[in-house]
């Protein structure tokens, strides 16, 4: 029988709660929860029933220039 073996966990994600993913996109709590009702374009992971926002996938989003909706629609418009 082959033995299970055990990797070691070096490194965790940090996790933003919605408050602090909002802050740091420039975005309402608001708008994040309408996000992951629709359209879920900013990825989020659910730990025991609570939402929070990987930092590698806010620091992507930011990477790929990602605009808050304020600022895309004043984009579209000039």
């Amino acid at each position: 029988m082959a033995k299970a073996t055990q990797q070691r966990v070096t490194k965790l994600p940090k996790l933003y709660t919605p408050v602090q993913a909002a802050e740091i996109l420039q975005r309402t709590v608001q708008s994040l929860s309408n996000d992951r009702a629709t359209t879920r374009r900013i990825p989020f992971v659910k730990v025991l029933g609570k939402v929070y926002y990987l930092e590698d996938d806010i620091v992507k989003l930011i990477n790929e220039g990602y605009r808050p909706a304020s600022a895309a629609a004043q984009a579209r418009a000039a």
